[in-house]
């Protein structure tokens, strides 16, 4: 059986796109990015409307797996976006050695 653990977000990534954003060049000839970093973590890994049961189901159903075989870990995150977001401004615990930000609700 797989090992799925629920991390929050990592905060380098909301903090570059939020400077990303921030300092981008708004230049009508200049094409945006087809998806963030942002954009892509938050499909991959935040799904508020998923349960711990579903875990399994969405690995199988995206094709997660780590040459052929499963990943060691997957991580989804099982609450909103803006939750999420919250966590890594502040509310969360901030993890050095793993440069993760993870929920103080357990």
């Amino acid at each position: 059986m797989m090992r799925i653990l629920l991390i929050s977000l990592l905060l380098l990534e909301v903090f570059a796109l939020e400077s990303w954003e921030e300092t981008s060049s708004s230049d009508p000839g200049e094409m945006p990015p087809v998806e963030t970093s942002y954009e892509n973590f938050r499909m991959q890994h935040i799904n508020p409307h998923m349960t711990a049961k579903d875990c399994d189901s969405v690995i199988k159903q995206r094709k997660i797996y780590n040459n052929g075989g499963c990943k060691k870990t997957n991580s989804f995150i099982l609450a909103d976006a803006n939750k999420v977001k919250s966590i890594c401004k502040g509310e969360g615990n901030y993890d050095r050695t793993s440069t993760l930000t993870s929920s103080k609700a357990r």
